[in-house]
């Protein structure tokens, strides 16, 4: 998305949108340093930024080993057959709304569990937090790129 407010509405459930301090190669989430794209990071420091906000796609955490990763505390779990949503909070940390990731459901978390969890690299979004503007185009360019070189070798593997 190329806007915080766009990526605040798009996709069910919605991406999760924190204020995140930047560090010298990533944003602060929690208690972990999320690494950023180089354009991402000079497009910060061009706009002279201390923080950002940072997206996240519910399907783009993963788990980590108990103990390591981003620490979540699972308020409720929301079983929907092949998937689960956890709403949790990041203990320690002050948030504006409760985090939304998805887990395999065949076995979901319980509410109160404390879960590890890492954010998949490449899979963040960031926004200015005052314009909502996405910040670094580099990325998303290579995505498209990437993504033409897909649907082009399928369309030729078509004819």
């Amino acid at each position: 998305p190329n806007n915080a407010f766009v990526a605040g509405f798009i996709g069910s459930p919605a991406m999760n949108l924190v204020s995140a301090p930047l560090t010298g190669n990533g944003a602060q989430f929690g208690n972990i340093v999320v690494p950023l794209h180089d354009d991402v990071i000079d497009a910060a420091k061009k706009a002279n930024l201390s923080t950002v906000t940072l997206g996240i796609r519910p399907e783009s955490f993963t788990v980590a080993p108990p103990g390591t990763g981003l620490q979540i505390k699972a308020n409720l779990v929301e079983e929907l057959g092949a998937d689960a949503f956890v709403y949790a909070d990041l203990p320690g940390h002050e948030i504006e709304k409760q985090l939304t990731v998805r887990f395999e459901g065949r076995v979901p978390p319980r509410i109160g569990d404390t879960l590890s969890v890492e954010v998949r690299q490449g899979e963040d979004h960031v926004f200015h937090p005052e314009t909502g503007e996405r910040l670094g185009r580099l990325h998303d360019e290579e995505q498209a790129a990437a993504m033409q070189r897909v649907t082009g070798a399928t369309h030729a593997a078509s004819d």
